[in-house]
């Protein structure tokens, strides 16, 4: 009986085993947000569904970087993608004897890209990609690529290996049980042949406790098998759905191509950008909100309005921040906005603004050493913060709500009188054809050297949990190795590079200027391509 039993049971579990089990894929798409404070943060596994496709896909494939040890991470579909190494080791992960090395064996980015669709071809993927759209980045191609990847092999697991120890260990305990029975039934049998039993011998010794004993455990990997299918069977609901997504972005942008129209991608860049000015740190204005009634909805107001105007906040800090030559607002620049802006008045006099100034950048001026700003110059988040204490010392007295103070500052200066600029414009004039070639071939070796600064003991505990990142004493660490800290180019311009290519806006309610902001090796590039082109000025 309990060998019928057991029998029943492994062929239930080896039927589950071939069950794809979800849940390790959905619980890392939901957690992995933790490390990239772009995407957008998840409360429940059932959320997951609402995330925008382009977003799942970064999700999964930085899940399988991390899970094959990979210290690269996917922040667009772009540069991230262009040296096919994310791609390869996605591919390593997600397919079986991947032939990786053969693909990054080549240096030229386009003789890699024809590769590596070559083999994707070959293994029966439908790639509508030509080796140029991955070697130069063409977002677009490369999010119909990863959808792809992701509608053939998504790389999900199964987890029925705990059921399969459990049932060894009954099928172990079952051996052993029916060769007591075996020993028992011979003594018993040799024992009525000899007439020194009856024909009633009743029940053997210790039957009935190894019985119940099988009985327990059949229950407990029953129990098991039970709770794997049903979680099995709710992940797949979810991933079943999240694969719908993904495939029907895939005919969007198909669709959106032959109409001629501009596909948006995600990028992750873009939002962490974004980010630096909306972000209103709760500790860098308690003074502000601990006059208002209700100091939590204001502070989510005031970020909401700031989330409104963010392109217009972009422009008029890259405006300003240019006009000596930086990249970012100093005190000069930030009293030419003033006065541009009309900002001066009875309630602001100048020398408010003076203070403004200062108690919005104060955070950045201290600790040691002059990676943190001394000089004093606005960064993104920094500037809106000044925007919000000029709101309120100029509308001091008036019956206005703090958010109600920062909307009327912008309809009525910022919006008519704000100076504005192309705020990518910057990264645009770095990214010229002929700075493109020498980092393809210096890549390899530039790639050595941002691993060899990159993970150091100066780094704090949260900035641990970050691989393949740059912090900003590492970048200055560099800096000064190769000597680039000559004349006027001072650590404070080297820091002004850093906050300006970095994308990462902390892990905590702390300034952004400190050593928990990182950059990843494209943003590393421009850094180079930054002070390169200012060494030729």
């Amino acid at each position: 009986m309990a060998r019928g039993m057991l029998d029943n049971l492994r062929v239930k579990v080896d039927e589950a085993s071939t069950l794809q089990d979800p849940s390790p894929l959905v619980n890392s798409l939901e957690k992995i947000s933790e490390y990239f404070p772009g995407l957008q943060q998840i409360d429940t596994t059932e959320d997951l569904v609402g995330v925008p496709a382009q977003e799942v896909l970064v999700r999964w494939m930085n899940f399988h970087l991390q899970a094959a040890g990979s210290k690269r991470v996917v922040e667009n579909f772009s540069s991230c993608l262009q040296d096919c190494v994310c791609w390869c080791q996605l591919c390593t992960h997600i397919m079986v004897d991947f032939p990786a090395d053969d693909v990054l064996a080549l240096n030229d980015f386009t003789a890699r890209s024809a590769k590596f669709l070559k083999l994707l071809k070959g293994r029966g993927l439908t790639v509508p990609l030509l080796p140029e759209h991955v070697a130069k980045g063409i977002p677009e191609m490369n999010l119909l690529l990863a959808i792809e990847l992701f509608r053939v092999s998504p790389g999900l697991k199964t987890s029925m290996d705990q059921v399969k120890v459990s049932l060894d260990g009954a099928w172990d305990h079952l051996i052993a049980f029916e060769s007591m029975v075996e020993a028992e039934e011979r003594k018993t049998y040799k024992l009525m042949a000899q007439g020194e039993l009856g024909d009633d011998i009743g029940p053997l010794p210790g039957w009935s406790d190894e019985f119940h004993q099988m009985q327990i455990m059949l229950n407990h990997v029953q129990g098991q098998l039970q709770e794997k299918r049903q979680s099995a069977s709710q992940m797949a609901t979810i991933c079943s759905k999240l694969q719908q997504q993904v495939s029907d972005l895939g005919v969007s942008i198909v669709e959106q191509r032959v109409k001629g129209e501009t596909v948006s991608v995600f990028d992750t860049r873009s939002l962490r950008e974004r980010k630096k000015f909306t972000k209103l740190f709760r500790e860098r204005i308690q003074d502000l909100l601990s006059k208002e009634s209700d100091p939590d909805g204001e502070h989510h107001k005031c970020e909401t309005i700031l989330e409104r105007y963010v392109d217009l906040l972009q422009q008029t800090y890259r405006y300003y921040g240019t006009l000596d030559g930086g990249l970012t607002i100093s005190m000069k620049e930030f009293w030419k906005f003033a006065k541009d802006c009309k900002l001066a008045s009875k309630s602001l006099p100048l020398a408010a603004i003076d203070v403004i100034f200062v108690r919005s950048n104060w955070k950045s001026s201290e600790g040691s050493g002059d990676i943190h700003n001394p000089e004093r110059e606005l960064i993104p988040g920094e500037f809106s913060e000044s925007l919000l204490r000029i709101s309120s010392a100029k509308y001091d007295g008036s019956a206005r709500t703090l958010s109600q103070k920062l909307q009327t500052l912008i309809d009525m200066n910022i919006l008519k009188f704000a100076g504005r600029a192309d705020p990518n414009k910057w990264r645009r004039d770095f990214a010229r054809p002929e700075i493109d070639s020498v980092f393809k071939e210096y890549y390899d070796d530039l790639w050595k050297v941002f691993y060899c600064y990159s993970d150091g003991p100066c780094r704090s505990k949260s900035a641990k949990r970050h691989t393949g990142t740059m912090v900003v004493e590492e970048f200055m660490n560099l800096c000064k190795d190769a000597k680039l800290l000559e004349g006027s180019f001072s650590s404070v311009k080297i820091y002004s590079i850093f906050a300006n290519v970095q994308q990462d806006e902390g892990v905590s309610e702390a300034e952004i200027g400190a050593a928990d902001s990182e950059m990843i090796f494209p943003e590393f590039l421009e850094g180079l391509a930054v002070r390169g082109c200012r060494l030729l000025e």
